[in-house]
């Protein structure tokens, strides 16, 4: 994962550059984060830092993960323009994506396929597949807890 610092802070100069704040991608940090399971990234603007889930990073593509930079930067950016009024996925937000050349949307899509700490279940009814997390398989396993299908209201299975 080292070898894409280059990357990333490729992607985060290019980001602020399209937003016509090149000076602020110096001051821009990134740190790896074990912990992230639910989401590929955070940001922190008032500290000017973006923190990338290891994990999701070993899954997305080369794309999700400009995307994400991107996505977590325009954070950034927005908050240094706007102040507390722009944080969130708000028109300034969205404008500093558009910008910057991407799609103003919340949410990257990773195939959980890839990602280890994600265990597959299916309902019994409908069989959607759903990926749930080491924790909660314990719960079901070992537990008798249930976690129903939204559509159904079925329990689901591990598998």
């Amino acid at each position: 994962m080292w070898e894409y610092s280059g990357r990333i802070k490729n992607w985060i100069r290019e980001c602020c550059e399209d937003n016509g704040c090149g000076h602020l991608a110096e001051s821009i940090r990134f740190v790896w984060n074990k912990r992230f399971q639910s989401k590929a990234a955070d940001a922190r603007p008032t500290q000017k830092l973006i923190r990338i889930s290891v994990v999701n990073w070993k899954a997305s593509t080369e794309e999700q993960k400009e995307q994400t930079v991107k996505h977590e930067t325009c954070h950034i950016i927005s908050y240094y323009r706007y102040g507390d009024i722009s944080l969130g996925h708000g028109r300034h937000w969205q404008t500093a994506m558009i910008r910057a050349g991407c799609d103003p949307d919340r949410f990257v899509e990773i195939d959980l396929n890839k990602i280890v700490s994600y265990i597959k279940a299916i309902c019994p009814s409908c069989q959607k597949i759903f990926f749930i997390s080491r924790t909660k398989a314990r719960r079901i396993k070992y537990h008798g807890k249930v976690y129903k299908c939204q559509k159904c209201n079925v329990g689901v299975t591990l598998l």
